[in-house]
């Protein structure tokens, strides 16, 4: 009778380092670096103390500006990402592979400002191991389920767009703000062969400020919401950067954040020339 009653929400993936995390926050985020190429990934296992290997999301991407635009000052950026989420005992999974591009807008000769628009596609899986589910015939039969036919992997394909508007304000503090939107057409996906349900699209805008602060210090900020159906998650950070070693290139990072109405975060890492860790 209780959960008959009561109203459930669900979210989309998302993560607590979600600054870290480009190409699955926003397409526009592709090749949005001036550099030869980024490669990254991130894991996380939630609750893990509580039950561990319950809800598991490794995700990898590599993306780079691969080629110059049609106006000077202008360029291209192309990547792909892949997700596995993994939840339960059933080891529900939804897997997912995405290529992505992106053109961006020199505003200004020195490209100080620019601003980008990116789309994404991809190919969706879903799957479940039924085998380690227990229904309700196989309780009163002693058998297998007649449940568990109905149960098929499945697919669908996934269509993502984004902006993003970026800024070097003076030489100590650069801006960023981004909005996308998911699951463009609502596109169908299901377990069950008897039935399909249209997943919901949802918004996320995104956004940031970095200050020097001075020769030893640097602050970083973000803000991230995003809204799908009745769901809305908020979070903000802040995150110091102290240069520990400038010969070897150190910088060790500290910060907060908290995700509204959910949890306080605590953030830590460290950059070593061109390679970043956090936790």
């Amino acid at each position: 009778m209780c959960l008959g009653s009561t109203l459930v929400k669900g979210q989309d993936i998302h993560y607590t380092l979600f600054n870290d995390s480009y190409l699955t926050t926003n397409p526009a985020l592709t090749g949005s670096f001036y550099g030869s190429f980024r490669i990254g990934g991130i894991f996380r296992d939630q609750w893990y103390s509580i039950l561990p290997n319950e809800f598991v999301t490794p995700s990898f991407y590599i993306d780079a500006p691969i080629m110059k635009g049609f106006r000077k000052g202008d360029w291209i950026g192309a990547g792909v990402s892949f997700y596995n989420d993994q939840v339960g005992l059933g080891n529900l999974k939804s897997s997912g592979i995405y290529g992505s591009v992106a053109y961006h807008f020199a505003l200004d000769k020195k490209a100080n400002s620019v601003f980008t628009i990116g789309v994404q596609g991809g190919s969706v899986s879903r799957s479940i191991d039924f085998n380690n589910l227990l229904f309700e015939d196989n309780i009163l039969s002693g058998g297998g389920s007649a449940d568990a036919a109905n149960i098929n992997n499945t697919s669908y394909v996934d269509i993502n767009v984004g902006t993003l508007f970026k800024s070097k304000v003076n030489d100590d503090t650069r801006m960023s703000i981004g909005f996308a939107v998911n699951h463009i057409g609502s596109p169908k996906y299901n377990l069950n062969s008897k039935d399909s349900v249209n997943l919901n699209m949802f918004a996320t805008l995104h956004g940031g400020l970095d200050f020097n602060m001075n020769d030893k210090w640097d602050l970083s900020t973000g803000l991230y919401m995003q809204k799908i159906a009745g769901a809305t998650t908020i979070a903000g950070q802040g995150v110091l950067g102290y240069k520990f070693n400038e010969e070897k290139d150190i910088t060790l990072h500290g910060g907060l954040g908290y995700r509204v109405g959910d949890a306080a975060q605590l953030i830590v890492g460290a950059d070593v020339k061109n390679v970043r860790i956090r936790a």
